[in-house]
């Protein structure tokens, strides 16, 4: 690890292209951007930095078996070599195992739906699909409760460890966010 001068940002989800891009653009910052590869949207598959093995690491990082044993994971072991970690979707299971401090991004489904399968149970199939939502649950919970900080707007707000001079973002570089990173309960950032 080059240490946190070096500005080492582990990004996860397809909703952190943007902010990815933009951090790499200062050239102290050590950006790295996971992409599930069976979930990429199709608006991004054509995205030139995809094809950058400097920036994008796109391979399928959530499977059954990372699921169902998060600690064990790939994905788990390399943001864990980071000095930070901004996630999305399915990124605080990972995220909160890997002892790297992050801060959790919804993009929506992710906190509304993920960590509430009784809540969400008519809007998919019974049976296996209800296991399998609380498998996700537990470990969606247990993840965003991980998080140091979280963020409840759109893709533009731009979290609170990632604002400073060092990281490009400070000067104008993206409007400041309307709203407020605020801890989670049970955090233990």
């Amino acid at each position: 690890m080059r240490g946190w001068e070096s500005g080492e940002i582990a990004l996860f989800g397809h909703f952190m292209y943007q902010l990815a891009a933009r951090l790499r653009y200062k050239p102290e910052n050590y950006v790295r951007l996971f992409l599930d590869s069976r979930t990429i949207p199709t608006c991004l598959r054509s995205e030139p930095l995809l094809d950058d093995p400097t920036f994008a690491i796109v391979a399928p990082w959530v499977g059954r078996q990372e699921i169902l044993r998060p600690g064990d994971a790939e994905t788990t072991e390399r943001l864990s070599e980071f000095d930070v970690a901004i996630v999305t979707d399915l990124g605080p299971i990972f995220a909160e195992r890997s002892m790297t401090p992050f801060v959790f991004f919804p993009g929506g489904w992710d906190l509304t739906r993920a960590p509430f399968p009784v809540r969400s149970r008519l809007t998919r199939r019974r049976g296996l699909a209800d296991l399998v939502e609380a498998v996700l649950a537990i470990g969606q919970r247990r993840g965003i409760r991980g998080g140091g900080e979280y963020l409840g707007t759109g893709v533009h707000a731009v979290p609170s460890c990632c604002r400073s001079p060092r990281s490009g973002t400070g000067g104008g570089v993206f409007p400041r966010p309307s709203i407020r990173t605020s801890s989670l309960p049970g955090s233990r950032h």
